[in-house]
């Protein structure tokens, strides 16, 4: 992967793009826009990358400011503090940022997100919706009070973060997802400290896990004439196959056309690392519509 760092339209912050270093990127080519979960870096999608490339199929991805791994650029990574920067406002216009960057370069786009970046592509509908030949939702299911407790006790039954309450995730935004020692926990594990936080308080510092806890988040968009494949894996105890399956059945309802695949392997959350995986959610980006 190539990371480079964008300037323009996220607020006035900084995005990092990856981009596989073997696809032309000025052609027009099929383009997958990858978006991470919370608090995770575009870079976890160097496998698929790798996988799509062998497909002739561009994917791209990115981080939303503050979320770029340290030292990735040397000395011009964005600060990590950034990310008390990325509220909903500067996410929504990184996402249309990248959009429009790719799609008139891409013959056809696909988005694709993992985990809370759900709530990213949905976010995206009303500006884009109709420029987006597929949504691909990896690791989840419609954001919600029950979701959130699923993915709080998966999560803690694997030891990667600490047993919560929703009143906890709320008041110390702390989200199941990803690396928590981020931002998130306590103030001796973290590169974010509780003064940052404190500025990162109001739309953002609540704003997250409510935006999670809600469904209408994701499910008032307008879902009609919208193709989805849901993905996941029999190991993920974050968000299980019954959350995708049930997630169909709620986007159907709204209009769009789904499908659930879940991968027949009991990887993590983290699936798409894995090369199995990856070649599998390849494979489907490869699909037509």
């Amino acid at each position: 992967m190539e990371a480079l760092i964008i300037d323009e339209g996220a607020e006035g912050l900084p995005i990092v793009e990856d981009r596989h270093s073997g696809v032309a990127n000025e052609d027009a080519l099929p383009t997958l826009l990858c978006f991470a979960g919370g608090g995770a870096s575009g870079a976890m999608f160097a496998r698929l990358a790798e996988e799509c490339a062998s497909r002739a199929i561009r994917l791209v991805s990115f981080d939303m400011p503050g979320h770029t791994p340290e030292k990735l650029l040397q000395a011009a990574t964005p600060p990590r503090s950034l990310i008390s920067r990325a509220n909903s406002a500067a996410r929504l216009a990184a996402s249309k940022t990248m959009i429009s960057r790719w799609l008139p370069k891409s013959t056809r786009l696909q988005v694709l997100s993992h985990s809370a970046g759900v709530v990213d592509i949905a976010r995206i509908i009303p500006a884009h919706g109709a420029d987006i030949a597929r949504f691909v939702i990896t690791g989840a299911g419609i954001p919600g009070l029950a979701a959130m407790l699923t993915a709080v006790k998966g999560a803690a039954a694997d030891k990667s973060i600490q047993r919560l309450s929703v009143p906890s995730i709320i008041t110390t935004r702390q989200i199941p997802t990803g690396d928590l020692t981020l931002a998130y926990g306590a103030e001796s594990d973290r590169v974010i400290s509780d003064a940052t936080l404190r500025r990162y308080e109001s739309t953002e510092h609540i704003g997250v896990p409510l935006a999670l806890l809600r469904a209408r988040t994701v499910e008032r968009q307008d879902w009609r004439g919208r193709t989805v494949v849901l993905i996941g894996s029999r190991g993920d105890v974050i968000s299980p196959p019954a959350r995708l399956r049930n997630a169909e059945k709620r986007l159907r309802a709204r209009g769009a056309t789904v499908r659930t695949e879940i991968l027949p392997w009991n990887l993590p959350h983290a699936f798409l690392a894995f090369g199995a995986a990856a070649q599998w959610v390849a494979e489907i980006a490869g699909q037509p519509s």
